[in-house]
């Protein structure tokens, strides 16, 4: 019995390996984040100015600062790529 959502499918479909870590790639495709707030991204109270770059409803940027401090705490990174108006890719890497 396979009840995986598209997303989770489409995750696990950009889960790669190599000899000493798990990286796993997430792509939204949302507003993106600009090069000055990923800057900022991982402060623990980030400071985000989205309504500046979208029309979109302002973001607080809190889901990511949650999600590095626990790949902190599994000895994991967290890289972001992103460009404005085309989304946003997530590098997690994880040790063995």
């Amino acid at each position: 019995m396979n009840n995986l959502s598209e997303v989770q499918k489409q995750i696990l479909d950009k889960v790669k390996e190599n000899h000493n870590k798990y990286i796993i790639y997430v792509n939204d495709q949302g507003i993106g984040i600009s090069h000055k707030n990923i800057a900022n991204i991982f402060k623990s109270i980030p400071i985000i100015d989205t309504k500046k770059e979208t029309s979109y409803k302002a973001s607080t940027g809190q889901g990511l600062v949650i999600c590095k401090s626990i790949l902190n705490e599994l000895n994991g990174q967290l890289f972001i790529s992103s460009k404005i108006g085309k989304g946003s890719i997530f590098r997690i890497e994880l040790p063995k």
